[in-house]
């Protein structure tokens, strides 16, 4: 219902407008745009015309109220009724963690975000008053994953897969299909993460020829306690490789009782960020080892 004058007639009406990200030293930000009204005075809302100042909100996910805590505003301002109408917006800024984000991340489930902002300010007149009004952003699934995106939310998943992959189409592709599967786990869609991960893993091993010592570091590891031990540094990482593509292998095919499986967001993100540096790490191995021939 707006901010109201001291006869009560609505004074201030607000409307929330989108919502943007930023990457911060500490975090992210999340800035929130409020747009207003404000109509022309008249006599009969009181005897002072009104000015309103101090504005402040509190912020909460629906809809479980979930706090998010509370937004600073970008510059003050201060609004004073005139005789003319008058239009403006506001901007609020709010400081998260990136835990947050991962929780919020967790709730939305790759669907929209709803957050519930209530909006606080001080009238000055004839006699002062502080007043609230309730703003709901409803930020579809496509706007809060641009705010991601504007953040810079998941980038660090991806910045050790070097672009320089090769003049190898191939080893090119497996860097677009990782960026496929950020795009994926924003969305939402778990086992597709899963299955370009695989996907880009098998091109790696193909490519830098690490068949053969998968499946002999597998055997190794499979031996006795001795030859468990004797495995180098190497050969246990590659081991990881190939629990990596076993993992992965019902993404792409049913289980044992032909059944299809889900992943959860965390299990997606455990294969894409395990994925990622094992494609970071062979991938250098292989560009030391062209400069060294």
């Amino acid at each position: 219902m707006g901010f109201q004058h001291e006869s009560g007639h609505e004074a201030i009406r607000f409307q929330p407008q989108g919502v943007n990200g930023v990457t911060a030293l500490d975090g992210y930000l999340l800035k929130f745009s409020v747009s207003f009204t404000l109509g022309a005075w008249r006599g009969e809302f009181g005897s002072v015309p009104s000015v309103f100042h101090s504005f402040h909100v509190r912020a909460e996910l629906e809809p479980s109220r979930l706090r998010l805590g509370n937004p600073i505003a970008e510059v003050p301002l201060v609004v004073a009724t005139h005789e003319h109408d008058q239009s403006g917006g506001l901007g609020f800024e709010l400081l998260v963690p990136a835990s947050t984000i991962e929780k919020i991340e967790e709730l939305r489930a790759g669907g929209g975000v709803d957050i519930r902002m209530r909006i606080g300010g001080e009238r000055v007149g004839e006699r002062h008053a502080t007043q609230y009004d309730e703003l709901y952003y409803r930020i579809s699934q496509s706007q809060w994953v641009d705010a991601l995106k504007q953040m810079n939310y998941g980038n660090y998943l991806l910045c050790e897969i070097p672009i320089e992959l090769g003049e190898n189409d191939e080893l090119r592709e497996v860097w677009r299909g990782m960026n496929s599967a950020r795009e994926l786990l924003y969305n939402g869609h778990y086992g597709s993460v899963v299955v370009e991960c695989r996907k880009a893993l098998e091109t790696v091993v193909k490519q830098f020829g690490l068949d053969s010592e998968i499946r002999a570091s597998s055997k190794k590891y499979q031996g006795n306690y001795d030859e468990r031990a004797s495995m180098s540094k190497r050969e246990r990482l590659l081991n990881l490789v190939n629990a990596a593509n076993h993992v992965t292998h019902l993404g792409a095919h049913p289980d044992s009782d032909n059944r299809a499986v889900d992943y959860s967001r965390k299990e997606a993100l455990l294969i894409f960020s395990a994925i990622a540096a094992a494609i970071a790490k062979f991938s250098e191995d292989a560009k030391i080892a062209s400069h060294d021939e």
